[in-house]
């Protein structure tokens, strides 16, 4: 009876939201992407991809190296996508389609602009940085390519809000550093592209196939903006001096800003017909997940106790979760034992 008992607690427990840490993986050392077909789980480390199980949690496969010949890539992380029977590798106008257990299909050079390559049915979604030096800004713009990776149209455009030092501002450093910047990423689900930018609140633009804009989400009136406290800041900075040493010293000199308030979109999923939103919203040790339909409206608030979530993340350091069938998948670095875990929530 007690070990029935203990069955349904457990139960009870992880419909809730709790976290299930389900395997140790000890080869795990720097993971930087991690995504899911619901049967293993890839993730990106240095120039290499591996796919893991997710029944025995071992390696199945690892491809992809460094270098400029077939099956290599020239900068690390690659962008990862998935299909229904592969996985797509970008890398510095670079695509590579393997199947999941890593026998390479196909290689193909496309222009080094497209940052990120999205599968999209027949065609692609590329997203593209466009330098204003005039300006002192960098553009992002999302594009709907053909299946010969040529540009259909452009969906949308907005400044990333990333830091650059222009022209002689190099040898000076960096100005008004800014710690926490807005996010923008891009989603597809149903034939549908979803296009969030936080720096216009809590935001999504919807598509379709042929580049027409279909309708927006926006919910600033039900997420509410949170003020960025001292706490948080001086957590943010601990971990900045250790994940970038070679920056700290060009922003040490109280050269770093930070905004008044919190993006309100922290990152965003798009699966299992379903939009997840990651926002800095944070109880007792425990993170705001949001889920929306694909029109928008919220169908549940999420507190869920991820381990691994970063104070510092920017385009490229980003937290290291998933969503697929109704579960987060996250990777998280135990520095106790200096050894990565997959813990896993249920969230449907």
């Amino acid at each position: 009876m007690r070990k029935i008992m203990v069955i349904l607690v457990l139960l009870f427990l992880t419909s809730f939201g709790f976290a299930d840490k389900v395997a140790d993986l000890p080869a795990v050392l720097k993971p930087s992407v991690i995504i899911t077909d619901g049967q293993s789980f890839f993730f990106s480390q240095d120039y290499s991809v591996y796919n893991y199980s997710l029944k025995t949690f071992k390696e199945v496969a690892k491809f992809v190296s460094k270098g400029q010949g077939p099956g290599e890539i020239a900068e690390d992380p690659p962008y990862l996508a998935l299909y229904s029977d592969l996985i797509l590798v970008y890398s510095d106008g670079k695509c590579l389609w393997y199947t999941k257990d890593g026998k390479l299909q196909r290689e193909l050079k496309i222009p080094r602009e497209n940052v990120e390559i999205l599968p999209a049915k027949d065609g692609y979604i590329s997203s593209r940085f466009f330098p204003d030096e005039k300006e002192q800004h960098v553009y992002i713009k999302f594009f709907l390519l053909d299946s010969k990776f040529e540009s259909k149209t452009q969906l949308y455009q907005t400044v990333y809000d990333v830091n650059v030092s222009w022209g002689a501002q190099r040898e000076a450093g960096f100005k008004n550093f800014k710690m926490i910047t807005y996010f923008v990423g891009v989603g597809y689900q149903d034939e549908k592209i979803f296009i969030g930018d936080s720096s216009k609140g809590f935001f999504i633009d919807v598509y379709d196939l042929n580049g027409k804009h279909l309708y927006t989400i926006q919910k600033d009136d039900e997420v509410k903006k949170i003020e960025i406290d001292e706490d948080y800041k001086k957590k943010l900075l601990d971990e900045f001096r250790v994940v970038a040493p070679n920056v700290w010293p060009y922003v040490k000199d109280n050269n770093y800003v930070f905004y008044k308030h919190f993006p309100q979109i922290r990152n965003f999923f798009v699966a299992d017909g379903k939009i997840y939103v990651l926002t800095f919203k944070k109880e007792n040790d425990r993170y705001e997940m949001i889920v929306l339909d694909l029109k928008g409206k919220i169908l549940k608030r999420l507190l869920l106790p991820f381990k691994g979530m970063r104070y510092y993340v920017r385009p490229g350091l980003r937290d290291t979760l998933t969503v697929k069938n109704g579960k987060v998948y996250e990777l998280v670095e135990n520095l106790d034992t200096e050894m990565y875990e997959l813990h896993t929530y249920q969230i449907e």
